[in-house]
């Protein structure tokens, strides 16, 4: 199950996340919410990652290995 975390000092509540992968984000109080990290397919939630505009989301594999953003 992958890992999602939230840094709620740079997340504006812009929804992307949850436009994006509906069954994993929502949006409470103008603030992402992790629903369901396994909500949607892998592809979907880092898409979802991608597209904040902020680049308030960091996504983590099984194993606990970063997957976005890219680590140098």
């Amino acid at each position: 199950m992958p890992r999602i975390e939230v840094n709620y000092d740079r997340c504006i509540g812009s929804a992307v996340c949850r436009a994006t992968a509906l069954n994993t984000f929502d949006v409470e109080d103008d603030q992402c919410v992790v629903l369901d990290p396994e909500g949607d397919p892998l592809e979907r939630i880092l898409e979802a990652a991608e597209r904040c505009p902020t680049q308030a989301l960091t996504v983590y594999d099984d194993a606990g290995r970063r997957l976005f953003p890219h680590q140098d």
